[in-house]
């Protein structure tokens, strides 16, 4: 099973992800869009490895954070920041928001879904938004070239907001068990 954001997944039924080193099929089991989670089965065939939760209430303010993404297609990107504080409720898009956890790692487009980690490498939080838009531009490319974001990345400057919204560990910990219960997943009851 693996966790990511359910806008990350839309309307998915199923799909192909990279993970640890491969690429597999999967199919959506559950998609929570006011907690904007959604669980995946992936058909690996073996064990995966697998991050531990941790508990987003043990955070103090100023606590390192990590977030291990995928931003543009490259995987893994790590960042570090700290842990900011809590967002109140609120509206992301047309969808009201529970709590958010606030972290200063940095994120670009395409990292969420990925886990928000606290020191000791739990998963505290999942990475759900970040307010505003990144700049990402050429400075100054001689060619089409030059303007792949992956070819050559001396030529880019990033810029990036001062905070990231997480979906705190605790929402996943409160659905996972109604969206793997057999009676939710066959319809019997």
């Amino acid at each position: 099973l693996a966790v990511t954001n359910a806008h990350v997944v839309g309307s998915s039924l199923g799909g192909h992800a990279e993970v640890a080193g491969g690429i597999y099929p999967f199919e959506v089991v559950a998609a929570g869009h006011s907690r904007d989670l959604a669980l995946l089965q992936l058909q690996a065939g073996d064990a995966l490895p697998f991050l531990r939760l941790g508990e987003s209430a043990d955070l103090n303010l100023g606590a390192p954070v990590l977030a291990v993404g995928a931003p543009q297609g490259m995987f893994p990107v790590v960042t570090t920041g700290v842990f900011g504080g809590r967002s109140v409720p609120g509206m992301i898009g047309e969808i009201l928001v529970p709590e958010q956890l606030i972290h200063g790692a940095p994120t670009l487009r395409g990292s969420s879904g990925c886990p928000i980690l606290d020191v000791d490498g739990h998963v505290v939080g999942v990475q759900s938004a970040k307010p505003g838009q990144e700049l990402v531009m050429a400075a100054g490319p001689e060619d089409e070239e030059g303007r792949l974001f992956d070819r050559d990345l001396g030529r880019w400057r990033f810029q990036t907001e001062a905070f990231g919204l997480a979906v705190p560990v605790e929402d996943l910990v409160h659905v996972l068990p109604g969206w793997v219960a057999p009676e939710l997943r066959t319809g019997l009851e």
